[in-house]
């Protein structure tokens, strides 16, 4: 009986015979990254022609390609971006760090060549005050280039198919 009962159980169960299974080809982490920087580059890219874009129509934008416009197309334009990037071209705007205005001048370094002394409170709002205007601003931001160059503004970098095509110490529009 014990025989007969497992005989019907071999043709009631059926059996599996184990397939071959063949590995899974491995995706290539490289190519994601390709596509993910590409597709980074192209969103950068998008981005620099907005803000270009942006500046044509925006007033204090400018004034900055006006004040800058002596020194060449690309440090005109590398000034605008910075600025974008610093304040939006928002004039009036003071950081945390009571950097102030377009060009986000730092007040604590540079209220004495407004003639300003930035200990004494009233002073120092008074210096505020006057390089919230953009004029003012862009005049001091100036004489920073001129003795320092870009290096004091480190904002971001955008790149489109792996090169800079916006840093603040790099060229732009080439």
């Amino acid at each position: 009986m014990p025989i007969l009962t497992i005989l019907l159980l071999l043709t009631v169960i059926p059996t599996q015979i184990p397939q071959k299974v063949e590995p899974k080809p491995q995706v290539q982490p490289i190519k994601q990254v390709e596509v993910a920087k590409s597709k980074n580059h192209y969103t950068n890219f998008k981005r620099a022609v907005q803000i270009y874009n942006k500046c044509q129509t925006n007033e204090n934008c400018q004034l900055i390609l006006e004040k800058f416009s002596k020194y060449g197309t690309n440090t005109k334009y590398r000034m605008a971006f910075i600025c974008y990037f610093e304040s939006k071209w928002v004039n009036d705007i003071i950081s945390s760090t009571q950097d102030v205005g377009l060009c986000q001048i730092n007040t604590p370094s540079h209220c004495d060549k407004l003639g300003f002394n930035y200990k004494i409170p009233d002073e120092r709002d008074q210096c505020i005050y006057a390089l919230a205007d953009p004029e003012v601003n862009l005049s001091i931001a100036e004489e920073i280039y001129k003795t320092s160059g870009f290096s004091p503004w480190y904002g971001r970098s955008l790149k489109y198919n792996g090169k800079i095509i916006f840093q603040a110490d790099k060229l732009i529009f080439e």
